[in-house]
């Protein structure tokens, strides 16, 4: 046969096989490739420019390209995986690459190794389905769950869940503090375990049917304000609770699949009669774009004037395009901001506000030298919001690419085989891009010789010797080489199969013209058309698409082994016994999907509910093309997404249910900076129904307005505070008033994410208004303790001299006419005496301590011990006559004034000494560290104190006793409590009624010395 017939019958086998392979590889929705041996890529798969947006025949001609588009951080993942490819075993990986629109999508991608029935490898078969919708759906299901997660445990209520028999199945912190256990005590619990003992609130018992969550699960409706009772684990008394529950349902279900229940504990309304506020809970969403200017303008259509249009507001983003700041644009015309606009351009604009329809353009803007992708729509009649975003960088890209590709395609045009020009040394001095693209080298790559270091082979494989080049050759001979077949191996290992032809010149320089044709695909033809065979068995048998054919019957023809896996069936032969009827959930629907083929033909990307072998429901992309009476068809497997959608969807229901029905308040704001950064106001993006109940607010009013619009005439700087939170992420707790609301508010505030805030606030103004009330009276109450001490001092003062003077003339009374006077007459002078005596030691102790506060203490460092020996020494007449024993162990160096300790002490130890029983008194003095204080005591083996005269003793001029029985005013110990409480400290006594008392005092540390 001749060599031309052996050519065209390979070629024949060839694009036979290869439109078998397409049928199947054309029509899958994945974008499939084959990579040779040597590295090159044979096949590419229409789909691929439906997710890169490059054709096919790119990636043939440049492999690199694949590199090229992925995403640089995943770029190190794809070369560790791509080493792994010679392996058996089929590989899978996910990762993003950047398209030729420059929009991120993920792919989820598997190759595996092909290898013939000599396990001889032919190359890789690769798979790559874009899954960025499921990561999309994904991402928003984890956000979605962390706004819910996040209020769910952040809240101040109570939150219970519970499945469709009452059982507790999860509950939030709030919750575990209100009730008094800990999750894992009561899950699975249900409302009528006796840990509950629930009561209403006139002290009947609480039926269980009756719960509110019950009633809810029961009538599939929300239970509102409910009272219930119930006791907590080791706390006497109920707990009261406000319990709020509602159902919740799976879509289509009628009967609710768990109930949750809202609930606050409300004991201290029920004690004290004051309600607790609500607080202000909120959410975080964006309204600035840092990429994306906007601006929102208002049309002004004057009758047989131009149209214009003034700026209302525009965004940070806006400023930093243009190069105006807000308050130079804000209430200008765009007439006035740029006189040389064209009038067709501002009519272009202004109508968007005048028809309502919006519109979308490329535009190059010469007052800013810069290009924006433009959209303009109207929120309402008479207004514009113009949205752009500035493109300067890639029409820059554009045009250069635009320019440079018309070039080469030029030259490809123009020289469609390689040619390079020699020297007499066989040097190349020019060389034209196919020749470049045909050796795979760079011009100046073959200019400086580098295609020279290859090995060159002959067509059947053994290795050419240098003057057997046809470049050699023509210098030899003089003729002309016609023809000559070789094969180059490149630096990978490649083979590059060319037809070379050489002329010998005559130039001076220019010595050698060698034309060079690839023909590395016809010599490759028997080894594809082989591959090509084995790929169409490779791709339809590894697929991770179902593909099939059946007749219009619906008897399975064809399936391969993705198919019997998507649907759960041990094997294809399995498969193809069952009628793929069987497989619709609703069979008229497939009726009508084989009506839809026999009018179009086919059928593409249609969602359809089906079932596998066990009757679950599995989600399906399908596309068919029907020909004669047989249908071939693909089904993708989109169960994964459609559940992600779901559980998206039951979230987002969870999240606003909880959301509007919370008792507290809640709110997001975004904080607006000056071009300095600074904080100068914020924007409320979303506020929950307890906020409009706190403060009286609507939500129309608010959502979307600044605080300066909202609340205009608020002395406080709220932009000042919110915006630290928002600027660094740190929260505060503080309490201020609200001059606009004239309420007091304690408030919470965080940040979720960078330049938002969230705000949750209680109205105090009742607790501020009664703080304020006992502060005035507190301030009444001590001016008049004030006074009160004033005059006691003024009057015991004052009342020192005539009582002096009354006592002297008594005595003088009693002394002169003492033998002069009967009995009855000298009794009556010594009761008089006595009594001005007693009057005298009253009025000393009342002076002494009223003092007390009118002397500024003398603060310095005193060792006790020497103050307790100062004591005993002036009070040695005492100890010595009662035989008292006065001892004491170590005591320390203190910051005290020195006067007031030594009374303090000289009047418990001579309390102790008066107060002694038949046992000759016995007193010890101790001192011991008590954390940020010293702890003294004073022991003695007196006759004791009755537990319910302890706090009497300290009153000034309370005595347990008669004059009779012991003498005194009853004001040693007043002093001794005064003293201790002027040094910031505490005193008490401990006593035993049959003897003994122990006086305890303490004094700060003002000195950390060692006892």
């Amino acid at each position: 046969m001749e060599p031309n017939a052996t050519k065209k019958r390979l070629h024949s086998e060839l694009e036979e096989n290869e439109a078998n392979f397409r049928i199947v590889a054309d029509f899958t929705y994945d974008w499939e490739y084959w990579i040779s041996p040597d590295g090159r890529i044979i096949y590419c798969s229409p789909s691929c420019k439906r997710i890169t947006g490059y054709e096919p025949q790119e990636f043939v001609k440049r492999p690199q390209l694949l590199h090229e588009i992925i995403h640089p951080e995943d770029q190190p993942l794809l070369g560790d995986h791509f080493q792994k490819i010679d392996a058996e075993d089929a590989n899978y990986l996910e990762f993003r690459i950047i398209n030729r629109e420059e929009d991120v999508r993920w792919i989820s991608h598997a190759c595996k190794s092909v290898f013939d029935e000599n396990n001889q490898y032919l190359g890789c078969r690769v798979s790559n389905r874009d899954v960025t919708d499921e990561k999309l759906a994904e991402k928003a299901l984890k956000k979605s769950e962390e706004k819910y997660r996040t209020l769910f445990e952040t809240m101040t209520q109570g939150v219970i869940y519970r499945d469709s028999k009452g059982r507790i199945t999860s509950m939030n912190p709030a919750a575990e503090k209100i009730m008094g256990y800990k999750v894992d005590d009561i899950v699975n619990k249900k409302i009528e375990d006796p840990i509950w003992k629930a009561i209403h609130e006139d002290g009947t018992e609480f039926p269980a049917e009756t719960h509110p969550a019950i009633v809810a699960l029961k009538t599939g409706k929300t239970v509102k304000e409910v009272v219930i009772g119930i006791e907590r684990p080791w706390q006497e008394g109920y707990t009261w609770l406000n319990i709020q529950a509602i159902p919740l349902f799976r879509p289509g279900e009628v009967k609710p699949h768990q109930v949750y229940t809202i609930f606050e504990d409300i004991t201290p309304e029920k004690q004290a009669e004051e309600a607790l506020k609500d607080v202000k809970l909120s959410y975080e969403s964006l309204f600035f774009n840092d990429m994306v200017g906007l601006a929102y303008c208002k049309v002004v259509n004057i009758p047989h004037e131009p149209l214009d249009f003034i700026f209302i507001d525009v965004n940070n983003t806006y400023e930093s395009f243009s190069g105006l700041t807000r308050e130079k644009v804000v209430g200008k015309r765009i007439s006035q901001l740029l006189p040389n606009l064209d009038q067709s351009r501002i009519d272009l604009l202004a109508n968007v506000g005048l028809t309502g329809e919006s519109i979308k353009y490329e535009h190059y803007e010469p007052h800013f030298k810069r290009w924006f992708d433009m959209s303009i729509y109207s929120p309402k009649k008479g207004y514009i919001v113009i949205i752009f975003l500035e493109i300067s960088e890639r029409k820059n890209v554009e045009n250069s690419l635009r320019e440079t590709q018309e070039k080469l395609t030029l030259l490809f045009e123009t020289l469609p085989i390689g040619v390079s020009i020699i020297d007499q040394d066989r040097k190349v001095i020019d060389a034209n891009p196919a020749l470049e693209q045909i050796l795979r080298l760079s011009q100046e790559e073959i200019i400086n010789g580098k295609h020279r270091r290859r090995k060159y082979i002959r067509p059947d494989g053994t290795e050419m010797r240098e003057d057997e080049f046809p470049s050699s050759k023509i210098f030899q001979s003089g003729n002309q080489i016609k023809e000559a077949e070789i094969g180059i191996t490149t630096e990978d290992g490649q083979t590059i199969w060319t037809n070379v032809k050489a002329t010998a010149l005559l130039f001076p320089d220019w010595k050698g013209l060698i034309l060079t044709s690839d023909i590395t695909q016809r010599k490759n033809a028997e080894k594809a058309l082989k591959e090509s065979e084995k790929s169409y068995r490779e791709l339809v048998d590894n697929s991770l698409v179902a593909i099939f054919r059946t007749n219009l019957q619906g008897d399975i023809l064809f399936a391969n082994e993705a198919m019997a896996s998507i649907f759960h069936y041990d094997s294809v032969d399995q498969l193809k016994k069952d009628n793929i009827v069987k497989l619709y959930q609703n069979q008229e629907q497939r009726n009508l999907i084989v009506q839809k083929l026999k009018k179009d033909g086919q059928l593409s990307d249609c969602e359809v509910e089906m079932v596998d072998k066990y009757g679950k429901i599995t989600h399906v992309l399908v596309s068919l093309n029907l020909e004669g009476s047989v249908i071939t068809g693909m089904f993708m497997d989109i169960t994964r997404s459609k559940i992600a959608e779901q559980n998206l969807r039951e979230s987002e229901e969870r999240y606003h249910s909880l959301f509007n029905q919370m008792t507290e308040g809640f709110a997001v704001h975004e904080i607006i900076c000056d071009k300095e950064g600074v904080p100068v106001d914020y924007r409320f993006l979303d506020i929950n129904p307890a906020f409009e109940k706190l403060t009286g607010l609507k939500r129309e009013k608010v959502v979307g307005k600044l605080k300066s619009e909202v609340l205009p005439n608020d002395t406080v700087d709220w932009a000042k505070i919110y915006g630290i939170v928002a600027l660094t992420g740190h929260p505060i707790h503080f309490e201020d008033y609200s001059d606009t609301l004239k309420r007091y508010y304690e408030i919470d505030a965080y940040s979720p994410k960078p330049n938002h805030f969230a705000s949750i606030f209680t109205d105090i103004t009742e607790r501020r208004m009664a703080e304020e009330n006992l502060r005035v009276t507190l301030k009444k109450l001590e001016k008049s303790n004030y006074d009160l001490e004033q005059f006691a001092y003024v009057a015991s003062h004052d009342l020192q001299e005539p009582l002096r003077m009354i006592s002297s003339f008594l005595q003088l009374l009693q002394r002169r006419y003492e033998n002069d006077l009967d009995e009855d007459a000298n009794e009556f002078i010594n009761f008089a005496v006595n009594g001005a005596s007693r009057m005298q030691e009253l009025i000393n102790d009342l002076l002494e301590f009223s003092r007390l506060n009118t002397k500024k203490i003398d603060l310095k460092e005193i060792d006790t011990k020497e103050v307790l020996d100062q004591v005993i020494f002036e009070s040695k007449m005492m100890i010595d006559k009662n035989n008292a024993l006065i001892t004491h162990g170590p005591l320390p160096i203190i910051s005290a004034d020195y006067s007031q300790m030594k009374q303090l002490l000289q009047n418990l130890i001579t309390n102790a000494i008066k107060y002694h029983g038949p046992e000759k008194p016995r007193v010890h003095v101790t001192a011991q560290r008590d954390g940020g204080d010293w702890l003294f005591t004073v022991s003695d083996n007196g006759i004791g104190i009755e537990e319910n005269q302890r706090d009497r003793i300290f009153k000034i001029f309370q005595r347990l006793h008669g004059r009779d029985e012991y003498e005194g005013t009853g004001i040693g110990l007043a002093i001794a409590k005064r003293i201790v409480e002027r040094h910031d400290g505490r005193i008490w006594v401990e006593s035993n009624p049959e003897g003994g008392s122990t006086f305890y005092f303490t004094i700060p540390q003002g000195v950390n010395y060692e006892v």
